[in-house]
């Protein structure tokens, strides 16, 4: 049985504290011409190994290897994924014509726990490390950025050009986690073809069989708060264009991030962070409505019925959603 190496996203952030991981570029076949060979219109892909050393309770140290996955918890979520058929989401400005929108989940420094911190961490360095697969004396063949833009994993500054704070710091910078509709290809790999590449898990199912945790799928549920069903009858199950129906404001979530890729296109180049697997505690209970200046105004979603109970908001969830007002606004 094939299984993926996981990393807990704490562990990485000590190892990054002490110096102590190791990120490290594969270089890919070349093609006839001495280039890297393109996928998916031209993009490039380079896989990236890690390596970190983590502390034991005996002073010692053991080391571990992964291909980029790290599991992560205590997270609240931000503003919610885009709709792909509302055109009126300013977001829509980023998509071309005719293309189908980036799906992300968004948290910030201060509510995405060690998680975020990881990416403030480990964002300059992965920056190093692509600069020097460039032009460095052990350069890697076929990574070529040339006036290629490095698109960081954390925002850190307003960088909408219509704006007046166009530039300025963010305080509490952002990070966004994209998630991949459809299903992964044959040649992926072994322990994930054919599986979804974005699966959303609803965390109040959580239950133990046959000593592992298992959860039900989450479901698209409507503005009242009950499942949305299809012609057939059927509860629909969220997708990464669905997630909206599901992940609002101030949601906890947990589950496995991948960086295990960098990518270069015309414009850019970027190490690739998606979410192949979240599970998700809905937040925004009861109906509430928050006046958030970039809340939509559908955002009155309540959270699954848990045996009629009434669920109560807890103080950090409340002061995240408050936070909301200060700057998103003026972000992509």
């Amino acid at each position: 049985m094939n299984t993926i190496a996981v990393i807990p996203i704490a562990e990485a952030v000590a190892a990054l504290k002490a110096g102590q991981i190791i990120a490290k570029i594969v270089p890919k076949p070349a093609s006839k011409d001495g280039k890297a060979k393109t996928y998916q219109a031209g993009t490039v892909y380079f896989d990236v190994k890690y390596t970190i050393k983590v502390p034991t309770a005996d002073g010692k140290e053991v080391t571990k290897t992964c291909n980029g996955d790290f599991s992560f918890t205590d997270v609240t979520t931000g503003k919610p994924p885009i709709n792909r058929d509302d055109l009126t989401d300013e977001r829509y400005k980023y998509v071309e014509d005719g293309k189908e929108p980036t799906y992300q989940i968004q948290t910030d420094t201060k509510f995405g726990g060690a998680f975020a911190e990881f990416c403030s961490l480990f964002d300059p360095q992965i920056e190093k490390l692509i600069q020097e697969a460039a032009s460095g004396p052990d350069k890697i063949p076929g990574f070529i950025i040339k006036d290629r833009k490095y698109h960081h994993i954390i925002q850190t500054h307003i960088q909408d050009e219509q704006s007046e704070n166009c530039g300025n710091k963010l305080e509490n910078p952002i990070v966004r986690i994209k998630i991949k509709p459809g299903v992964y290809p044959e040649k992926f790999s072994r322990a994930l073809a054919g599986k979804p590449q974005s699966e959303f898990l609803d965390g109040n199912t959580k239950r133990v069989v046959a000593g592992k945790y298992v959860y039900d799928p989450c479901y698209c549920v409507g503005d009242d708060g009950e499942p949305i069903v299809g012609e057939d009858g059927k509860k629909i199950p969220v997708t990464p264009p669905t997630l909206w129906h599901y992940l609002v404001f101030g949601s906890k979530i947990e589950g496995r991030i991948n960086i295990g890729s960098i990518a270069i296109n015309k414009i850019w180049v970027s190490l690739q962070m998606t979410a192949p697997r979240t599970i998700i505690w809905r937040g925004n209970p009861g109906g509430a409505v928050y006046e958030d200046e970039i809340a939509h105004e559908s955002d009155t979603s309540t959270a699954p019925k848990d045996d009629d109970k009434p669920v109560k908001i807890d103080d950090k969830v409340n002061e995240f959603l408050n936070d909301l007002d200060k700057a998103e606004d003026d972000l992509e």
